[in-house]
């Protein structure tokens, strides 16, 4: 203030938005603005207010600034699955490579904090997934005579700095498929029965069997 006396005597006040109100607090002799309550960018990102400035003189003038406030990002939220669990099924005889699945992964974080990698583990290498579309590939074709169900589990991790991670357990069901002939177990080709000329129509006179 160009003034002397108690006409160049300020005080400062805050004014607009009452969230920015109940956030933020300024001292009326210096104009240092205060933190009034721990931030968090997830629920408010940016904060608009004013600052006004009061002279005490008779009559007193005002004078105001906008004031803008942005939160940045702290990593302190995990990524998540959008399930608890996944569940699939899939049909045996798939060529390798075939999507089986997919799942969603978010992060509340933003930037790097929320740059999620993906990956499997206990599978023995016989799925991948995709970064970015959460898609699950075999690297195997499946054979559901030898093995019907396969469980592994996905890991999310974050970029952020410490990174932060998540974990979710997927179950694969392989489905039949009629890729197998019936087998006759009994008689043998190279059997074979005598019948008496006088058979009676209806009587047994073999049995076959076949798996």
């Amino acid at each position: 203030d160009a003034d002397s006396g108690s006409n160049a005597k300020l005080v400062y006040s805050l004014a607009g938005e009452s969230l920015s109100k109940d956030t933020f607090s300024i001292d009326p002799e210096s104009g240092e603005i205060h933190v009034k309550n721990v931030l968090d960018r997830e629920q408010q990102e940016r904060y608009e207010f004013l600052v006004v400035a009061t002279d005490k003189g008779s009559p007193s003038r005002k004078g105001t600034a906008s004031i803008a406030i942005s939160v940045m990002d702290r990593n302190d939220n995990d990524p998540k699955f959008m399930l608890s669990g996944y569940n699939f099924s899939v049909m045996e005889n798939m060529p390798p490579l075939s999507p089986v699945g997919m799942v969603t992964v978010i992060d509340a974080d933003k930037g790097d904090n929320a740059v999620i990698q993906l990956s499997v583990e206990q599978n023995n290498g016989d799925f991948v997934i995709q970064n970015g579309t959460g898609t699950i590939l075999s690297s195997i074709s499946f054979d559901r005579e030898r093995q019907s169900t396969y469980t592994f589990r996905l890991k999310a991790v974050d970029e952020g700095d410490p990174p932060r991670s998540a974990y979710v357990g997927v179950t694969i069901n392989v489905l039949d498929e009629n890729d197998n002939a019936p087998v006759i177990i009994f008689p043998s080709n190279a059997s074979y029965k005598h019948i008496l000329p006088n058979t009676s129509p209806g009587q047994q006179v073999m049995s076959v069997g076949a798996e």
